[in-house]
């Protein structure tokens, strides 16, 4: 019977007592034997189990640390920051912070420049749309369109997969905000008139959610970079 030397435990045991896998379409039997996989995932759950229960008892320590480490800020540094912004969101002005239990530090990723507090909503559109103000110009005058003559998202379903592949076609495989070319882009529509505006890339659909379809908060957010170079 064939064998081979566990990489862990340094025993020689037979194939049968080794996991195999699947790499490159090919059978891959893992270097060390099952036993000590076990052996791997019950310390690894023990570790993680006392560093989860430790954190929970130490929220306000690991917070400061993690400011700290990540920013370069001390729990007074970012109590100043929100006393400044008056407790509200630097862009919608938003006091809720969900799903985080308190605002999201921002800042400028190629100079590390602490920019402000937002919330997770204005936090993830900034990086969605990679803190370009072109692009949120260009959603202004996208959300300012005229979508009259448009057809309807939901009463014309039959007819959608044909409208999108005009649709594609008119915009030659572009994305109608930042222009990125792409071969799946998203039918976007207003949600209150239902009225198909065009195709979008993922981050921009996503970003003008996250906006609320409202060309205020993209000027808002303009703003906020533009005062924050």
């Amino acid at each position: 019977m064939e064998t081979k030397v566990c990489t862990k435990c340094g025993k020689r045991k037979p194939i049968t007592e080794y996991s195999v896998i699947q790499r490159n379409n090919k059978p891959y039997i893992l270097p060390s034997c099952k036993q000590c996989q076990n052996q791997h995932r019950t310390d690894y759950r023990k570790r993680t189990h006392y560093t989860r229960d430790w954190q929970q008892r130490n929220t306000l320590k690991c917070r400061s640390f993690r400011l700290k480490f990540k920013f370069g800020l001390t729990l007074e540094d970012y109590q100043d920051l929100l006393i400044g912004q008056h407790g509200k969101c630097a862009i919608c002005g938003t006091t809720d912070t969900s799903p985080l239990p308190n605002f999201c530090v921002d800042h400028d990723h190629l100079t590390g420049k602490i920019r402000g507090l937002l919330c997770f909503k204005c936090n993830l559109m900034l990086g969605l749309i990679r803190d370009n103000i072109e692009i949120l110009d260009s959603a202004v005058e996208y959300l300012n369109r005229d979508t009259e003559n448009n057809l309807v998202y939901v009463s014309e379903y039959i007819n959608r997969k044909r409208y999108y592949a005009t649709m594609f076609e008119e915009q030659n495989g572009k994305c109608l905000i930042c222009g990125l070319e792409s071969q799946k882009l998203y039918i976007d529509h207003d949600h209150l008139t239902g009225k198909i505006r065009g195709l979008l890339c993922n981050n921009c659909n996503t970003a003008l959610g996250k906006l609320q379809d409202d060309p205020a908060l993209c000027c808002a957010a303009a703003n906020y970079l533009e005062a924050n170079k």
